[in-house]
C-alpha cells in the first residue's frame, strides 16, 4: 500500500495507477524531480514512488515507461483542500454540525442593524440552526489541514465538533464585541453635552425628577463646579472620585436614587454606580450610641484649627424624634428594640418609640455634626445626664471646647440639668454646671429660645390673658388684627392643631404686630383695639429679647445685631428689661407665671437670656477671647431639628420611619451635604453638616488601633499582643528624648519646656547620655508609648508592610488622644 508521495495525493497501489521509483542515481535529474515536487526537508528513499498521474504524455514511452529526460511536472489537484479557503467539514458517520465558512478578507456584522465598517474585516456567515447529514466514503479527501502522508491519523468526529464549537466560540464573541463596540458608539451620539450643572438640575425639574427644595439646594451647594471635574475622561487607568464629585454624588442620590439613574443614562457625566456609593456607605460606622467617625473628623478638624493657632469653640445640643415601633430581622440580627450602643440587641426588650440625637455646632466656624444617637423608649433625666456628661468627656479629649447645652423643655431635661450641676430656679438662677472633664471651664444651659416662645403663645392663647402691674395684655388684639387685615396666615392664630410648629410662633411676637396694633390704637383709634398699649410694649420687648438670643449675621443691625464689644450695654439692657418683664407676668387668675404650671416658658426663656450673656462674657469679653461677637443663632437648636428634616427627606420624606430607615438616613446625612428648607423650623444660615471623609473615617478601623482588651473569662496565660518589652520600653524612653528636643526647639515657652521634662530619668537614657540628653516626663513617654502601640497595630493588620496612606498620623494622633482622655 505505498502511496504516491506528491503533495495532496492519495493514489495508491491498489489504485491502477502505475508508480516509478525515483532517479537516485541521477543526481542532475533528481533535483529538478524534487524541486518540481516541493516537499521541505525531504529526501527520497528506494522505496519512494510517484504515480504517472504526475508526468505528462511525452514523458511515456509505447510500453508506458518513462523516458530517460522524464520529469514530473503535473502537481494540481482540482478536489485537493485549499490554503485559502477551507471546506466544509464532513464525516464519514451522520452528525449534525454547523456549517463553518471563513473568509480571508474580513467580517461583517451586520447584526442589530448596526453598519460597522471595518478594514479588512473579516465575513463570517454561520448557520446553526441547519442540520447537515452526509455519508462519506473513507477513500475521500476531507480533512481540513494539508495531510503530508499518506498515513497521516485523521481527526475524530468529536474532534471536528469540537473543533466548530470552538471557532463558532471565537466569533460570537467577536460579534459580540463589534455590536457591544456599535451600540455605545451610537448612544453617545444622544448624550446631553453640558458645560455646568445648571443645567443638569433643570433638566431634573423639568422632567419633576426632584422637588424644588432639592433643586435650590443644588443650585446653591454644587452649581459652580466646573464641567471638566464631571467631563468623562478616556484613560487607562481607573479614575478616583474625588470629594467634590462624591458630594454631589451621594447628594442626589439621598434625595432621588430615580433622579440619580437619569442623569447617569441622559447626560455625558462620570457618576459613579450606585452600588459605589453603596460601597462608601458601607464604610462608614453609624450603629446607635456614640458615632466613632464624627469624633475622628472632630478631632482632626481640632488639629488643624489648633495648628493655625485658633480654639475650637461649640455648642452641644440635644433633642428626641419619633420613629415607628417596629421590630424587623435583617443582615443576622434585630432591628427595633432599645438600642444605647452597648453592643448587645436582646428580644425581651421593649420597642424603641424615638430616636435621642446629640450634634455639635460651631460657634467660632459654619459647620454642625451629629455625634451620637440612641433608640429609646423613654429614659429618665438621671440617664439622660450621663449620657451628656460622656459625651462632653469625649469631645474634650478631641480637642474641642464646649460652652454650652441647649435642649427644650420637657420635665425630664430639668432633671437632666439638676442632676448636671443646673438649677434653674428664678429665685435661685444658676444657668451652668462645671464641665465634667475640666471643672475649671463652665458650660452653660440654654432652653431653645423658640420653643420658649412657642410656649409662651400657647399659654397666652389658651389663658386669653397676662397681667402685668401697669395693664392686661391679651391674645384677642391678635385676633382681631387679623380679622381686620390678614397679616399673616391663618396658622398663626389657629394654632391648635399644629402647636408642635416653632415657626409659628415667631411671626407673632413680631415688631410689625406691634407696630400695627399701635397704630389702629393711636391712629385710627378702633375701640377693639383700646387699651392694647401694654400688648405692644410686651411683643416689642420680647422681640427685642429673641433677636438678640437669635442673631445670625455679623453685619446685622440693632437688635438683630450679632453680641460685640460696641453694643453689650444694650444688649445687656435688652436682655434685662425681658427679664423683668417675664418675672412680672401673671395668668388670668392672678397667679405669676413662673411659679404655675406653664412656668417652663418663663423660666426657660430667663434662663437663656442668662446663659447667652454669659457665654457672651467667655468667648468675646475676655482677654484673649477666641471670638470678637457671638452670633447667637449657633446656640439654637434650629440645627437638629433642620437634621431631623433632611432625616426625613430620606425616602421622600417620611415622618414616620423605622429605626432601621433611621440608622440608614444617618449613616447617609454623614457623607451628603443635604438641607432642607422644610420642616419645624425655617433654614436661617449656611451651617452645613461636616464632611466625614472615607479615609479619616475608617483609618482606625482599617488598621485596629484600639487597644486589646484582656477579658475576665480569658485565661490568665494568654499573651498580650499590646504588652511591651523591657528593651521596648527603654528604646521608647529613648525616642521620648528625641521627641522633647524638638519640641523645645520649636516652643520658646519656659513653662511648657519645663513640663517636658523631670527628675526622674530612665536607667537606657543614663547609658546612653554623653551630656547632651534630657529627661523626658512622664507624660511625654506615656504618648510615645501609646503611638507606639498603635503603631505596632497597623503593622499587625498590615502583615508588617506599612502601607501608603496620608491619614495614618491622623489616626495615631485621635487614638493617642482618646487614650490621653480616658
Amino acid at each position: 500500500m505505498t502511496a504516491c508521495v506528491a503533495n495532496n495525493c492519495v493514489n495508491r497501489s491498489e489504485s491502477k495507477v502505475s508508480r516509478y521509483s525515483f532517479p537516485l542515481q541521477k543526481k542532475k535529474r533528481l533535483r529538478q524531480w524534487l524541486k518540481n515536487i516541493n516537499r521541505k526537508k525531504w529526501l527520497p528513499s528506494t522505496s519512494s514512488r510517484i504515480c504517472a498521474r504526475h508526468f505528462t504524455e511525452d514523458c511515456f514511452t509505447i510500453n508506458r515507461n518513462l523516458k530517460p529526460d522524464a520529469i514530473p511536472t503535473l502537481f494540481g489537484n482540482p478536489g485537493s483542500p485549499s490554503k485559502e479557503r477551507a471546506a466544509l467539514i464532513n464525516v464519514n458517520r451522520e452528525h449534525n454540525y454547523c456549517k463553518v465558512f471563513l473568509d480571508a478578507e474580513g467580517v461583517v456584522d451586520e447584526a442589530d442593524e448596526a453598519q460597522v465598517n471595518v478594514s479588512k474585516a473579516t465575513e463570517v456567515s454561520v448557520i446553526v440552526d441547519e442540520a447537515v447529514k452526509v455519508q462519506v466514503n473513507d477513500s475521500e479527501a476531507t480533512a481540513s489541514h494539508h495531510a503530508d502522508h499518506y498515513y497521516a491519523m485523521r481527526k475524530s468526529p468529536i474532534s471536528f465538533k469540537r473543533q466548530a464549537e470552538n471557532i463558532m466560540g471565537s466569533i460570537r464573541k467577536k460579534l459580540r464585541l463589534v455590536q457591544q463596540k456599535s451600540r455605545k458608539k451610537k448612544s453617545r451620539k444622544f448624550k446631553i453635552k453640558v458645560s455646568c450643572l445648571t443645567q443638569v438640575i433643570t433638566s431634573l425639574k423639568e422632567k419633576l425628577l426632584i422637588s424644588s427644595g432639592c433643586a435650590e439646594m443644588l443650585e446653591n451647594s454644587f452649581s459652580g463646579v466646573h464641567k471638566t471635574l464631571l467631563s468623562r475622561r478616556v484613560q487607562s487607568k481607573r479614575l478616583i472620585a474625588s470629594e467634590e464629585l462624591r458630594s454631589f454624588a451621594m447628594t442626589l442620590h439621598f434625595y432621588s436614587a430615580k433622579a440619580y439613574s437619569f442623569v447617569r443614562k441622559a447626560f455625558d457625566l462620570v457618576l459613579p454606580h450606585p452600588a459605589t456609593i453603596r460601597t462608601w456607605y458601607s464604610h462608614i460606622s453609624a450603629d446607635p450610641g456614640f458615632t466613632k467617625p464624627a469624633f475622628s473628623a472632630l478631632a482632626c478638624h481640632a488639629q488643624n484649627r489648633m495648628v493655625e493657632g485658633k480654639e475650637t469653640l461649640c455648642a452641644l445640643m440635644l433633642d428626641e424624634v419619633a420613629i415607628r415601633k417596629h421590630v424587623e430581622h435583617a443582615a443576622g440580627r434585630f432591628h427595633g428594640y432599645v438600642d444605647l450602643g452597648c453592643g448587645t440587641v436582646d428580644d425581651s426588650l421593649p420597642s424603641a418609640k424615638c430616636a435621642l440625637v446629640l450634634m455639635v455646632v460651631a460657634i467660632n466656624d459654619s459647620w454642625k455634626i451629629p455625634v451620637a444617637f440612641f433608640l429609646i423608649d423613654g429614659m429618665t433625666g438621671e440617664e439622660r445626664a450621663n449620657i451628656i456628661s460622656e459625651c462632653l468627656h469625649r469631645l474634650h479629649a478631641t480637642g474641642v471646647r464646649t460652652v454650652s447645652l441647649t435642649c427644650d423643655g420637657p420635665s425630664c431635661h430639668f432633671s437632666m440639668l439638676r442632676a448636671l450641676g443646673a438649677t434653674l430656679d428664678v429665685n435661685n438662677m444658676r444657668s451652668s454646671f462645671a464641665h465634667p472633664a475640666d471643672p475649671s471651664q463652665m458650660v452653660h444651659v440654654l432652653l431653645d429660645v423658640n420653643h420658649m416662645l412657642k410656649l409662651l403663645r400657647n399659654t397666652l392663647a389658651d389663658g386669653g390673658l397676662f397681667q402685668t402691674p401697669n395693664g392686661e395684655i391679651r391674645w384677642k388684639y391678635i385676633e382681631e388684627l387679623n380679622k381686620l387685615q390678614e397679616m399673616f396666615k391663618m396658622a398663626h392664630v389657629r394654632w391648635e392643631k399644629q402647636k408642635m410648629k416653632v415657626k409659628l410662633g415667631a411671626q407673632v411676637f413680631s415688631s410689625i404686630v406691634a407696630d400695627a396694633l399701635e397704630y389702629c390704637n393711636t391712629q385710627l383709634h378702633l375701640p377693639q383695639f383700646s387699651g392694647c398699649e401694654e400688648t405692644v410694649k410686651f411683643l416689642r420687648t420680647i422681640y427685642a429679647a429673641f433677636d438678640v438670643l437669635n442673631s445670625r449675621n455679623p453685619l446685622g443691625k440693632g437688635s438683630k445685631a450679632p453680641m460685640r464689644i460696641s453694643n453689650k450695654d444694650r444688649v445687656q439692657e435688652i436682655l434685662l428689661k425681658a427679664q423683668r418683664s417675664l418675672l412680672e407676668l401673671k395668668d388670668s387668675k392672678g397667679r405669676l407665671v413662673h411659679l404655675g404650671q406653664r412656668k417652663t416658658c418663663v423660666v426657660g426663656f430667663i434662663a437663656s437670656c442668662a446663659s447667652a450673656w454669659n457665654i457672651f462674657l467667655d468667648v468675646v469679653i475676655q482677654p484673649n477671647a477666641p471670638c470678637s461677637y457671638l452670633l447667637t443663632y449657633r446656640l439654637s437648636q434650629d440645627h437638629l431639628d433642620l437634621f431631623f428634616s433632611c432625616l426625613r427627606a430620606c425616602g421622600g420624606f417620611n415622618n414616620n420611619p423605622t429605626s432601621r430607615q433611621f440608622t440608614a438616613a444617618y449613616k447617609r446625612l454623614l457623607l451628603s451635604q443635604v438641607q432642607t428648607r422644610t420642616g419645624n423650623c425655617i433654614l436661617r444660615d449656611n451651617t452645613t453638616i461636616m464632611d466625614v471623609t472615607l479615609s479619616a473615617a475608617n483609618t482606625l478601623r482599617r488598621f485596629d488601633l484600639k487597644p486589646v482588651e484582656q477579658c475576665d473569662l480569658e485565661y490568665q496565660h494568654c499573651p498580650n499582643v499590646d504588652s511591651m518589652s523591657d528593651y521596648k520600653d527603654a528604646a521608647i524612653n529613648y525616642i521620648a528624648d528625641f521627641v522633647v528636643q524638638k519640641l523645645k526647639e520649636k516652643h520658646t515657652c519656659m513653662p511648657c519646656a519645663d513640663a517636658l521634662t523631670s527628675a526622674t530619668v530612665h536607667p537606657f537614657i543614663l547609658l546612653k547620655n554623653r551630656g547632651g540628653l534630657s529627661k523626658p516626663s512622664a507624660g511625654v513617654v506615656a504618648v510615645c508609648r501609646e503611638s507606639e502601640r498603635c503603631f505596632q497595630g497597623i503593622l499587625r493588620t498590615t502583615s508588617g508592610k506599612l502601607p501608603q496612606c496620608n491619614v495614618i498620623t491622623s489616626a495615631i494622633v485621635t487614638q493617642v488622644l482618646e487614650y490621653s482622655a480616658g
